[in-house]
């Protein structure tokens, strides 16, 4: 099966669409990349596709399209500028993205059916509304990042599937968080969930709790089946 590994290349202006078939890995170390484009990984199939210790500018609409399925997409060390909307719509198998610097994401950067998150020990700047829309998860992790603006809504679109369902939100920094900002209101009440150590970098004042409130949408208590997002975090 096809394999390609890149590594040292330190201007790589850019992968244009379909750059790569199917492949049993294909891997970027030590890599600066200035585009992913459109389709640059169309192949139908792509067991393993890693970008390590590489920067990357901007990921285009769909340069991880729907029509290709990945069975392991790993982002290490790595720091992104810019991912754009759709950017990755492929069918994931495993997803993670650790040790990285995110600066911007679009909103529904992240569309796709994916069986497994993580999300550890990152940095994101700024994430928008709707930035994260998994689809047919069972194990979603994010756990010790830095979050430093969270949109309204950022997190909304994320629902479970099924009763084996497991979410892990632990360690996290949150510096910034309009209104809704961390509301989930997709998850039933039923899923595993592990909430805790999470820190809020906002000046203590005596509306601490109310403010808590605003920003995980107290609404959502009041529909019996939906996950309790709001009273595992305010503990």
């Amino acid at each position: 099966q096809f394999i390609a590994e890149f590594m040292n290349i330190h201007d790589i202006s850019s992968i244009p669409p379909d750059s790569f078939p199917s492949a049993a890995r294909i891997s970027f170390t030590s890599c600066n990349i200035s585009d992913i484009e459109t389709n640059a990984f169309s192949g139908n199939q792509m067991s393993n596709l890693t970008f390590k210790d590489s920067s990357i500018d901007r990921i285009h609409t769909h340069a991880f399209p729907g029509k290709s399925l990945i069975v392991q997409l790993q982002f290490h060390s790595c720091a992104l500028s810019s991912i754009s909307e759709k950017a990755i719509a492929s069918a994931i198998s495993s997803l993670e993205v650790k040790d990285s610097q995110i600066t911007s994401i679009s909103e529904e950067a992240f569309h796709c059916p994916v069986a497994k998150v993580i999300l550890y020990h990152s940095t994101f700047s700024t994430i928008s509304t709707r930035t994260f829309l998994f689809q047919s998860w069972s194990n979603l992790t994010i756990e010790q990042n830095q979050f430093k603006f969270v949109e309204s809504g950022a997190f909304e679109e994320i629902s479970g599937s099924g009763p084996d369902t497991k979410f892990s939100f632990k360690g996290n920094h949150i510096h910034y968080a309009n209104q809704n900002a961390l509301r989930l209101q997709k998850l039933h009440s039923n899923i595993e969930a592990d909430v805790s150590s999470n820190v809020f970098h906002k000046e203590c004042e005596c509306d601490y709790h109310n403010w808590l409130e605003k920003v995980c949408s107290p609404e959502n208590s009041k529909i019996p089946e939906t996950f309790d997002f709001r009273v595992l975090i305010q503990n």
